[in-house]
């Protein structure tokens, strides 16, 4: 639906702001506010001041792109609600440090926030729900020009003189309401596709877990010059199943040449060096990136730990049992520690084909029932040798290798597209939203018709 402009408009005095409707006001939000102030943390013993049925204490992981504010993940006992801050139902809360810095919530009723926090009482000619909208538009301005030491930060004073569109009360009440359902079908909409994206992932996953224990679909295994399987064997392995009677199962040291620990050292990196690869640099699905990856002094010693195209690289700890296939090498690359770099005989397993058992809910499994550890959550390289694969002949593990690239393609095709379709909506609701609360639409005409309705 296009939406037309106010008939007429005057200059803001706001360079960034340009011109709003004609009996539209721009003023500093000091003005149209009671008070901004920060919220804080109680002081003392952890037990005592929290309470999981309590009191809504908002930080800065509860902002999210809902607007508005209903529970907060940590909540405080009636002792730590004495021991802080409190603002009343309605208040604008908006985070004043850190990278999600400008993030803007509204309160539902009485809460309080921590110092991140800073929570913005509305007056008499400011509607609570205009205003959480409005500040929602401003958020790569106020990160802009929050000062800067380690984090970005804006303070009381300098949100008191953010400029602020003032349309008249009934006005904003009906560009709130108006968003609120617009913003509502958007929502709703993104979360739908969402959700089919969540559906076509888990797909492609029992795609590629039952063609790598089962063997290829009949017509596929045919167009590949091999005979459909029909008759199966137990595994022995309960998560494993039944697989192919002429496949292998044997454990994944049976094809192994070696594996090694990664590299350690407290040197600093350098700007001319060797890359060096680390559990960040996994991007999923059995790849990497060296895109941002630091380089480290070359050295005699760090010959041992260079990577070669066909090595598979797995982290032990901090997301145990994730991995990367080395597809491809353009320059030198060793491995950090925290990984351990595995290297297969090519004579007994075709690569692309183990990197698909390696991701298949099989293998996971298997992987997740070995991690040690607590918080700290680790897998040896020992856990990793111990999994059993299912193994077909060669020829069967290159034909399903590249079946199951054409076929996981055509899915990762259509979540791109439904991920590009997300993106233009969310872009959509952000120009929506901004033009509504700066006057650049006039939504009156768009409330009169769905009251008439």
């Amino acid at each position: 639906m296009r939406w037309k402009s106010y008939p007429k408009y005057k200059d803001s005095g706001v360079a960034w702001l340009r011109e709003v409707p004609e009996k539209w006001d721009a003023l500093p939000l000091r003005r149209v506010v009671k008070t901004v102030k920060t919220g804080g943390t109680p002081l003392g013993a952890e037990e005592q001041f929290f309470d999981n049925d309590g009191f809504n204490w908002f930080t800065p992981i509860d902002f999210s792109e809902d607007l508005y504010l209903k529970e907060s993940t940590r909540k405080l006992s009636n002792i730590g609600k004495d021991d802080v801050r409190c603002f009343p139902g309605k208040t604008v809360m908006m985070v004043g440090i850190g990278a999600t810095i400008g993030k803007v919530g509204l309160s539902i009723n009485e809460s309080s926030c921590n110092q991140q926090v800073n929570g913005i009482v509305c007056g008499v000619k400011l509607t609570p729900a205009f205003c959480a909208y409005y500040l929602n538009t401003m958020r790569d301005f106020i990160f802009n020009c929050g000062k800067f030491t380690t984090l970005p930060i804006i303070n009381q004073d300098e949100t008191k003189s953010l400029i602020i569109t003032i349309p008249s009360k009934n006005e904003q009440a009906a560009i709130a309401d108006f968003l609120d359902r617009e913003t509502g079908h958007l929502d709703t909409l993104i979360a739908k596709k969402q959700a089919l994206i969540g559906l076509l992932k888990e797909k492609r996953t029992a795609l590629i877990s039952q063609t790598v224990t089962r063997g290829l679909p009949a017509d596929s295994a045919r167009e590949f010059g091999l005979e459909p399987h029909t008759r199966f064997r137990d595994s022995g392995i309960e998560w494993l199943g039944e697989v192919p009677e002429a496949w292998e199962v044997q454990s994944t040291r049976r094809y192994l040449l070696n594996h090694k620990q990664g590299y350690y050292s407290s040197a600093p990196y350098v700007d001319e060096g060797i890359k060096l690869l680390r559990i960040s640099d996994f991007v999923g699905d059995g790849r990497m990136s060296t895109s941002q990856c630091p380089r480290v002094e070359a050295c005699e010693e760090l010959a041992q730990y260079l990577l070669r195209e066909g090595d598979f690289v797995f982290a032990r700890t901090g997301g145990a049992g994730s991995f990367a296939m080395i597809k491809e090498l353009n320059e030198s690359l060793a491995f950090a520690a925290y990984l351990i770099r595995f290297r297969f005989e090519r004579a007994k397993v075709d690569l692309p084909f183990l990197r698909y058992f390696f991701l298949s809910a099989s293998f996971q499994f298997g992987i997740t029932r070995s991690i040690h550890g607590g918080v700290n959550q680790n897998v040896h390289a020992e856990d990793i040798k111990n999994q059993f694969c299912s193994i077909p002949p060669l020829p069967e593990q290159t034909a399903i290798a590249t079946y199951l690239d054409r076929e996981t393609t055509k899915i990762d095709d259509l979540i791109t597209k439904i991920q590009a379709a997300i993106e233009r909506l969310q872009e959509y609701r952000t120009a929506l939203i901004t033009a509504a609360v700066t006057g650049k639409i006039d939504v009156r005409t768009a409330i009169a018709k769905k009251e008439a309705a």
